[in-house]
Parts: C-alpha cells; sequence; structure tokens
C-alpha cells in the first residue's frame, strides 16, 4: 500500500462563479436525461420489485419478468440499485440531493415514498427538475441555510470531486443530517 495521498483534482480548478458553465451540455443536466435512462426502464421497476419487495416497489408481472435478466447482468445492478442500496431499509424520510442535476435520481427517491430536496449551481437543470414537480433549489449547501438536524438522508452521486469546499460541505451535511441519519 502506498502511503502517498492519490488524490487528483482539476488544475487549474475553475472559478467558483463560473462552474455550472461547464455542466450545461452534462447529461445529468438536461430535461430529457436521455443518456441516463435507458430503454429498458420497466426492467428496472421489475429488478427492483423482486429484489427489494413489491410494497415499495410495485411492478406488474411482465416488468418482474423483465426485472429478471438484472440477475443475469451483475455489472448492471449497480445503476439500477441507487438510490435503492442506501435507502431501502431506512422509514421513508426527509431526503436532500445535493447536485440533483435535472431530477432523475430526485425522482427514484420521490417514488419511494421520500420527501425529496433537490439543489445545484445549474438553473436550467433545475428548471427541467422543476418540470418534472420536483422541491429543487439553485445554489450550494452553504447558500441554502438549511436548519439543523433537518434531514434523514443525504445524497451525493459523482459530486464530491466537483466542490470547490469538499470539506466544508461534508461538514455542513453533518450539521443537517439527523441523529441516525446517512
Amino acid at each position: 500500500t502506498s502511503s502517498q495521498c492519490e488524490m487528483l483534482w482539476l488544475d487549474p480548478a475553475p472559478i467558483e462563479e463560473d462552474i455550472h458553465l461547464a455542466y450545461r451540455k452534462y447529461y445529468t443536466h438536461q430535461a430529457s436525461e436521455v443518456a441516463k435512462i435507458p430503454p429498458g426502464r420497466a426492467a428496472w421497476r421489475g429488478y427492483r420489485a423482486l429484489a427489494f419487495g413489491t410494497a415499495r416497489f410495485p411492478a406488474t408481472l411482465r416488468e418482474k419478468m423483465m426485472g429478471l435478466s438484472f440477475f443475469l447482468l451483475p455489472n448492471r445492478k449497480v445503476a439500477v440499485e441507487y438510490p435503492i442500496r442506501q435507502l431501502h431499509d431506512m422509514p421513508s424520510g426527509v431526503a436532500l440531493e445535493i447536485g440533483c442535476g435535472s431530477g432523475g435520481l430526485l425522482q427514484d427517491v420521490v417514488a419511494m415514498g421520500w420527501k425529496g430536496i433537490g439543489i445545484d449551481f445549474d438553473a436550467s437543470a433545475i428548471d427541467a427538475a422543476r418540470n418534472k414537480g420536483l422541491d429543487v433549489r439553485v445554489g450550494d449547501l452553504a447558500s441554502q441555510a438549511f436548519a439543523d438536524n433537518s434531514f434523514d438522508a443525504v445524497l451525493m452521486n459523482h459530486v464530491i470531486e466537483h466542490l470547490p469546499d469538499p470539506v466544508g460541505t461534508l461538514k455542513g451535511i453533518m450539521r443537517i443530517l439527523r441523529p441516525g441519519g446517512r
């Protein structure tokens, strides 16, 4: 094992005020999220019902039959199980997604019975998420002024490496996370 830090970063780092410009065409910030949503979305529903139970993930028999394919494709299961992997054994509560883009993951969280709130620095992505009926806000965590202990779960998917102050964000998450939260 190496005792040296192997962390990578952009050099030069983007200017914080301009970072939103880098994500205008990013797939998670598009209204359609074509790159994220596979044609087999029904198979996703079926797999989730089979793996985590139909009480929380209802699916038709056809969707369940289609979902069986994911048991043969373990490399694809990770994408299908996120965010369920983190939240399936928790009672529904209030979840915050930092870096929600246009809301694809947040939609899944809400479909699981959670009250979902999202934040992102890209105003056009937030507009797309609002068009899906989601509770989303523009900005970073520090600009939101959430009360202490206000969330049962905080999700970040491919976000921390984009933050100008990851340690500050993690401290902010600890402040807003309820005791026992994830």
